[in-house]
């Protein structure tokens, strides 16, 4: 299935009011989890974006969906407001009559730099490859979004102000919308009567842009294809759900008999870690050897949890140019040690799963009952059992638990 990727970009320069992008980007993971098509949408977060990031990015993601969260600009009064006086909402008022049609980024040294309509729109028309939507969560974004949709298909822009509950609220339902295989104009209105339910008027700030065409660019399913059981629907039939995700029955290798188990992203840290290991000689897979793969993956179910550990606990990602071919973990039998072992033989005795296991399973589990030189790192840098239980929950993290220990 090839998949929808969204460019999630967040920009909240130092002297501005604190949002809550970190909630909207966690409501949104949340809820692209819980759809019919979570496994064909790959939401990659990138933070403190400045203006020449925006261009990097976009030539190394080649997204479908770009998503930039921040604040928007608007024209001060005639009274003379100094520039970069804040209001309570996604904005900034700019005392400066020409700079009226903005998006905030950082600059180089933190402080906010806005990035003009006209930059935008020459940068999006030469890199429009990919890109069939730009949402853009700031206020008085309405414009600049218009004029983006003269050079991408669909463009969602803010024309007033909106909060950070309202931001949020509006992008979680739009985005589970898209991954229960609605076109972007459902999904819009959807998010829209979310906010309704609110009983907010920022319902009628937001607009929707599309190109002019002979095919309404509105009505474009992005996320379609094999659905995948959500967490909720498999719950339900945990029996069928538990067939369906079998291992290799006859395998005496623990790993060959889960690898059906565990989601392509946990597989993917499985062959970056053994890669590694081959190239070095060796066919055992350490603790450390997972836990550098984990890191260099930056998988979204466990992204934002590794992101909250202090840097030093845990070690650096696995070489860039170590390759992942999951093949090698079919064709040959890899050790594990025992931390990792322990691990999927706790989750074996879960059978039947609810759902494949995933990246956030197995670290969370490791992180709270492993040993060895690994784990033992991240508790002389005071991360215990009950400070990863503390985290999942701050996060909202929903991970599979042990039946006992």
């Amino acid at each position: 299935m090839n998949k929808i990727k969204v460019l999630f970009l967040v920009s909240n320069p130092l002297a501005q009011d604190r949002l809550a992008l970190d909630e909207e980007c966690r409501e949104i993971t949340a809820k692209i989890r819980s759809t019919d098509h979570r496994d064909a949408i790959e939401l990659i977060a990138a933070w403190a974006v400045r203006p020449s990031d925006l261009q990097e990015l976009l030539l190394q993601h080649r997204p479908h969906v770009v998503h930039i969260s921040g604040h928007g600009t608007q024209r001060a009064s005639a009274g003379g407001i100094p520039p970069c006086t804040l209001t309570s909402r996604r904005d900034m008022i700019l005392s400066n009559r020409d700079r009226v049609e903005h998006l905030v980024l950082t600059g180089e040294d933190g402080q906010p730099q806005p990035m003009s309509k006209e930059s935008l729109v020459h940068l999006f028309n030469v890199l429009k490859d990919n890109v069939h939507l730009v949402l853009l969560s700031a206020c008085h974004s309405a414009p600049i979004a218009e004029a983006l949709a003269e050079v991408i298909p669909c463009a969602i822009g803010i024309r007033e102000q909106i909060t950070d509950s309202a931001a949020i609220t509006f992008a979680a339902a739009f985005y589970q919308a898209l991954g229960f295989g609605r076109d972007i104009q459902e999904a819009f209105d959807l998010g829209r009567s979310a906010l309704m339910n609110l009983r907010t008027p920022e319902d009628q700030t937001l607009r929707l842009y599309s190109r002019k065409g002979a095919e309404d660019p509105t009505k474009k399913v992005l996320v379609a294809g094999p659905t995948a059981p959500s967490p909720r629907r498999a719950l339900e039939s945990p029996a069928r759900c538990g067939q369906a995700l079998l291992g290799e029955r006859d395998s005496d290798n623990l790993l060959h008999f889960m690898w059906n188990c565990l989601d392509a992203n946990l597989q993917d840290a499985f062959s970056l870690a053994y890669n590694k290991k081959r190239r070095q000689g060796g066919n055992r897979i350490s603790t450390k050897d997972f836990f550098q793969a984990l890191v260099r993956l930056r998988d979204d179910s466990v992204n934002a949890l590794i992101e909250s550990l202090p840097a030093e606990a845990l070690p650096g990602a696995i070489d860039a140019e170590v390759p992942r071919e999951n093949r090698l973990l079919l064709e040959e039998k890899p050790l594990l040690s025992d931390c990792v072992a322990d691990s999927l033989e706790h989750f074996k005795e879960l059978h039947p799963l609810p759902r494949r296991i995933s990246s956030a399973d197995m670290f969370v589990d490791i992180a709270k009952h492993g040993h060895g030189e690994s784990v033992s790192r991240l508790r002389h840098h005071g991360i215990g059992k009950k400070q990863i239980e503390e985290r999942v929950q701050k996060l909202g993290l929903l991970v599979l638990q042990r039946n006992s220990g």
